[in-house]
């Protein structure tokens, strides 16, 4: 890990299923709270995080298909908590 601050990537660890339930559960608080509030009108999530990864996901047990896999995954849970609103895969 280098010393420059802004130059690292972080994102979620979706090959954990701990992680990847978690999100779930969060997702479907968070539509219930704010899905069909006037204002709100879309959700969206990144494929990845900007930035050189500070680690590896196969050093921590993951692969980088497993990852596309489980993002795809997170679209298809917010699509089906937030069914009211716009969800953008950007």
């Amino acid at each position: 890990m280098g010393s420059r601050p802004g130059t690292y990537g972080y994102n979620l660890k979706l090959w954990d299923p701990t992680v990847l339930t978690g999100l779930d559960t969060f997702l479907a608080a968070l539509a219930t709270h704010i899905d069909g509030h006037p204002r709100f009108t879309q959700i969206a999530t990144t494929e990845s995080a900007i930035g050189d990864p500070v680690t590896s996901g196969e050093q921590e047990g993951g692969s980088a298909q497993r990852q596309h896999d489980r993002q795809l995954e997170v679209i298809r849970s917010m699509r089906r908590h937030f069914v009211q609103s716009l969800v953008v895969p950007a």
